[in-house]
C-alpha cells in the first residue's frame, strides 16, 4: 500500500490560525481510525478550507494512524484502488493531526512560531540579566525548546526543559555552567 507519512517538522502546539495556499489541498478529509472531533477542531483552529466527511466516496484524502494502516483494512484498500491519497499520522493526538494538515496545506504558520518563540527567549535573557531570577519559557515542540536552548548557551545561562508534552517548556536560570535539558 502506498502512502503518504506525516514529516517531522515542528508545528505549535496548538497551531494557531494560519495561511494556507489557495486552492491547494484536499477538499475533503475521511477520518479513518482517528478522532473525527479532534480533527474538526484541528481545522477549525487551522482555519482551514476543509470538510470532513463519512464516505469514501466523498473523499479527496484519507487520514489515519499508524496502527490503522498497518492492519491493511478493507477501507485503505478501497481508497489506494480509487488513487485516494492515505495520509498516515502517529498517533489520534490532536497535535499530530495539526502536524499533519500544516503539511498537508503549506500554513505559513511555522517560521512565524520560531520566531516569536525566539523573541520570547531573547526578552527572558534580558529580564535575567536584569533581575538574576528564573524564567520558565511558554510551552514549545521539541525543535523549539532545542533552539531556545542555543540561545541560552550563548549568553552562558543554564537551561532546563521540565513539564511533559503538549505542556513541556524550557526554563532559563541565571548563573555559569554547562546548559541542562
Amino acid at each position: 500500500m502506498k502512502s503518504e507519512k506525516a514529516l517531522p517538522f515542528a508545528a505549535p502546539e496548538p497551531a494557531a490560525a494560519g495561511k494556507a495556499a489557495k486552492g491547494n489541498g484536499p477538499k475533503n478529509i475521511l477520518p479513518f481510525g482517528i478522532n473525527r472531533v479532534r480533527l474538526e477542531e484541528s481545522i477549525s483552529r487551522m482555519r482551514l478550507p476543509v470538510n470532513v466527511v463519512s464516505d469514501l466516496k466523498e473523499a479527496d484524502l484519507l487520514m489515519t494512524s499508524k496502527s490503522h494502516y498497518r492492519r491493511e483494512s478493507q477501507v485503505l484498500r478501497d481508497a489506494e484502488l480509487k488513487g485516494i491519497p492515505i495520509y498516515v499520522v502517529r498517533s489520534d493526538k490532536t497535535s499530530q493531526m495539526e502536524q499533519a494538515l500544516a503539511n498537508i496545506y503549506r500554513v505559513e504558520e511555522h517560521s512565524d512560531s520560531v520566531a516569536l518563540a525566539l523573541m520570547e527567549t531573547e526578552k527572558a535573557i534580558e529580564e535575567i540579566k536584569r533581575s538574576g531570577q528564573m524564567v520558565e519559557l511558554s510551552p514549545q515542540n521539541a525543535f523549539i525548546r532545542r533552539l531556545q536552548h542555543q540561545l541560552a548557551e550563548k549568553y552562558n545561562l543554564v537551561t532546563r526543559s521540565t513539564g511533559k508534552a503538549p505542556r513541556r517548556r524550557v526554563r532559563i536560570l541565571a548563573g555559569d555552567g554547562e546548559a541542562r535539558r
